[in-house]
C-alpha cells in the first residue's frame, strides 16, 4: 500500500512538474517572434501623411431684403425648394463659399450656407461681404 501512495505522490509531482515546465519550453521557443497584432497594417506604413484638411471659413453676412430665401440649390426653380425664410433685413447667415447658379435680379452668384439652415442664398438678397468669400469646390 505504501508503494502505492508513493508510486501516486511521484506521479502527482510529475504532473506538476510537467504541467509547469511545458508552458515555460514552449514560450522560450517564440521568445525571438514579434507578437501578431490584428491592427497593425501590413504594407509599408506613410511616415509622411497628408495634413488634416482646413475648415472651412465662415463668413457671416446679412440680408438686404424682406423675405430673403435659403434654398435647397442655387436655383429658383422647383428643385431649389426654400429651406428657411429670413423674414427682416439684417438678418444673419453664415456663408462658407459662393458658386454660380441660376440668373436672378440680374446675377447668377449664390452663397452656400451653414446656417440658419444648410442651402444656397442668392447674392442679390446679402449685403456685400466686407473680405472675400472663395469659390465652392
Amino acid at each position: 500500500m505504501s508503494a502505492r501512495l508513493s508510486l501516486g505522490r511521484t506521479l502527482a509531482v510529475a504532473g506538476i512538474v510537467t504541467a509547469v515546465a511545458v508552458p515555460l519550453t514552449a514560450g522560450s521557443a517564440f521568445a525571438d517572434t514579434k507578437p501578431h497584432h490584428p491592427s497593425a497594417p501590413s504594407h509599408r506604413v506613410n511616415h509622411h501623411p497628408k495634413p488634416a484638411p482646413h475648415h472651412d471659413v465662415v463668413t457671416t453676412l446679412r440680408t438686404r431684403v424682406r423675405n430673403a430665401q435659403v434654398r435647397m440649390s442655387p436655383t429658383t426653380d422647383r428643385h431649389g425648394r426654400t429651406l428657411s425664410v429670413l423674414r427682416t433685413p439684417g438678418s444673419r447667415v453664415a456663408v462658407t463659399c459662393y458658386t454660380l447658379g441660376a440668373r436672378e435680379n440680374g446675377s447668377n452668384t449664390w452663397y452656400r450656407t451653414v446656417a440658419p439652415a444648410r442651402g444656397y442664398i442668392s447674392s442679390t438678397e446679402v449685403a456685400r461681404p466686407a473680405r472675400p468669400v472663395g469659390r465652392c469646390k
